[in-house]
């Protein structure tokens, strides 16, 4: 088998998000299979970090098959002797983070490049901080000269094709693959009051639930600033299970704790995480734009609850709206479009769990990542 170098930027378990947590399995689906890989990413220092224990990343670590590049000038002269190291590779290079990669681009002329676009560098950075300066411009050219130089480009949605088209238009070569759900992590808990009682949640209540990183484009605040006007059109039946990092943490965290129907819990911890979907009757994904297509739609699905999302969340609007468009909302009409959907959603989807874990058990490991490994070393 063809070696395989891929290079992202922070993974899991150093890291919150969905392309930490693509990346993180399928490096796991690589070493599982015996596939040889070597995997470069960043060691973080954000407010998205978390201090979870892997003990197969750990030992890849070690076996110097993931390199941790920091931020420093030992990280620096640690990215230049990686580099030397494959300067006469030949084989694919799997990019999703495109800073990161740019060395390697420039300096291995023979290497096929396959660039995931998760999403438009520049224009994540100018919806973070609300500047279009030098950094913005920056961010805009590195990207745009990867996917130029790029063989391939996967997406994982017809939106963020479209995302990806509008920064080079000449782009033809873009393939759309769905992201994959770990079916056996995600599974139905078929008795919702056992698990709530066990987690302190209360038992007479619509529990919604929403994980996100809590920053400007993923909606959560509209959500919580809304969520007493949608609890009163629905007969004060909601609980609002709140999860996330960011930038906005501080703001959401008080605005919940002012509120005894939400609760706010930060990070998760990852054994206890899927109990929280379990136990819940709707996932929320509020998003306001560049959602890719939604990794937690997919773990909702396993675990057998039906997902509510905005009609500005991208990827996720665009394959729910292949399963039911009642289940969007719009955020133009917040309170009274998400209300609609939730109690639509309760009277078609309530004891209907078997119909999402069969739509979840079609992006198995097995099935999306062989797919997406045939398309790296074609």
């Amino acid at each position: 088998m063809k070696k395989l170098l891929i290079i992202a930027d922070f993974i899991y378990p150093h890291y919150i998000g969905g392309s930490s947590r693509e990346v993180y399995d399928f490096i796991l689906w690589l070493y599982k299979k015996n596939i040889d890989f070597t995997l470069i990413t960043r060691s973080p220092n954000s407010i998205y970090k978390i201090n979870e224990t892997d003990n197969i990343i750990n030992k890849l670590i070690k076996q110097k098959k993931i390199i941790v590049i920091n931020k420093s000038l030992s990280g620096i002269i640690k990215l230049l002797f990686t580099v030397l190291k494959f300067i006469k590779y030949k084989g694919s290079i799997n990019i999703h983070y495109p800073i990161l990669a740019l060395i390697f681009v420039i300096l291995l002329r023979k290497a096929k490049i396959i660039y995931h676009f998760h999403g438009p560098f520049a224009e994540e950075y100018n919806i973070k901080t609300g500047k279009k300066g030098f950094l913005f411009w920056l961010r805009y050219k590195i990207e745009k000269y990867i996917i130029k130089r790029s063989n391939t480009l996967i997406t994982h949605s017809l939106y963020m094709s479209n995302k990806l088209s509008t920064i080079n238009k000449e782009s033809n070569n873009i393939i759309i693959i769905a992201p994959s759900v770990d079916i056996n992590k995600f599974k139905i808990h078929h008795n919702k009051n056992a698990l709530r009682s066990k987690l302190n949640l209360p038992t007479d209540k619509i529990i919604l639930f929403t994980s996100r990183r809590l920053t400007n484009r993923t909606g959560v605040l509209e959500l919580i600033k809304n969520f007493n006007t949608i609890n009163e059109k629905l007969g004060k039946k909601l609980f609002l299970i709140v999860s996330g990092k960011g930038e906005l943490e501080k703001k959401i965290k008080n605005i919940s704790n002012s509120n005894s129907n939400i609760l706010f819990l930060s990070y998760i911890q990852e054994k206890t995480f899927p109990l929280y979907y379990q136990s819940s009757n709707i996932y929320i994904l509020p998003s306001l734009d560049l959602e890719g297509f939604g990794l937690v739609i997919l773990e909702a699905f396993a675990c057998g609850i039906p997902v509510i999302v905005s009609n500005k969340s991208g990827g996720g609007t665009e394959f729910i709206k292949t399963i039911d468009e009642k289940l969007i909302f719009q955020v133009e009409n917040f309170s009274q479009s998400i209300s609609e959907a939730i109690k639509y959603s309760m009277q078609k989807y309530t004891n209907n769990s078997l119909y999402f874990r069969k739509i979840a058990e079609k992006f198995k490991p097995d099935a999306i990542f062989s797919k997406y490994y045939n398309i790296l070393i074609k």
